[in-house]
C-alpha cells in the first residue's frame, strides 16, 4: 500500500487509519483496535498509526484526530497524552487537522465513550494553534446543508480554531 500511496501525487488523499468503514466500530465495539484485545490499548495504537501517517508526508490534512476518544468514558492524562502526540506531529508537519461534522450529526453514535469532535481535544488544538478544516464526512447527499455547517462554525468559535479555506 505505500508503493501505491508513494506514486501519487501529494495531497491527494487524507490520513484516515480505518482500514474499511467498519474497522473502528468493529474495533470499538469488540475492544480490539488491530491485534489489541482492550480499550486501554486503542489509543496508543491508533496514535502510532496515525503519527506515522502524518510522517509519511503523504497527507494533505488529518481527518478524524479524535476519532480513538470513543474508546474513552472520560478525559485522563493518558489520554491527554495520545492528543498531544498527535497534535505535536501535526504542527511539526504543518498540516490542518478536521473538524469532522459526521460525529455532531450522531453518525456514529456506536461508539460507548466519549464523541467526537470533541471540545477537550480541540481546546489542545487551539492551544497548539493548528489550521482546522472542516469536514462533512459525507455518506449521503443530504449530509450536505447548512444546519451542520453553522453547528461546525460554532464548535469551531467556542473552541477557539483557526480555520482554513482549504481546496484539493
Amino acid at each position: 500500500l505505500s508503493e501505491i500511496l508513494r506514486e501519487l501525487p501529494k495531497g491527494t488523499i487524507f490520513v484516515i487509519v480505518s482500514r474499511d468503514r467498519d474497522y473502528l466500530k468493529n474495533a470499538l465495539l469488540s475492544g480490539g483496535y488491530n491485534q489489541y484485545a482492550t480499550f486501554e490499548h486503542i489509543g496508543l495504537r491508533y496514535t502510532e498509526d496515525i503519527i506515522k501517517g502524518i510522517e509519511s508526508g503523504l497527507f494533505k490534512y488529518v481527518c478524524h484526530p479524535d476519532l480513538f476518544i470513543g474508546a474513552y468514558e472520560s478525559w485522563d492524562k493518558e489520554l491527554e497524552g495520545y492528543a498531544r502526540r498527535i497534535l505535536e506531529a501535526v504542527k511539526k508537519a504543518n498540516i490542518p487537522v478536521e473538524v469532522n461534522i459526521g460525529g455532531m450529526r450522531g453518525q456514529y453514535s456506536y461508539y460507548k465513550g466519549l464523541k467526537y469532535p470533541d471540545g477537550v481535544f480541540f481546546d489542545l488544538v487551539s492551544e497548539y494553534d493548528l489550521d482546522v478544516v472542516i469536514g462533512v464526512d459525507a455518506h449521503d447527499p443530504h449530509d450536505f446543508n447548512e444546519l451542520d455547517i453553522e453547528r461546525a462554525l460554532d464548535f469551531a468559535h467556542r473552541h477557539h480554531l483557526r480555520l482554513i479555506d482549504f481546496r484539493l
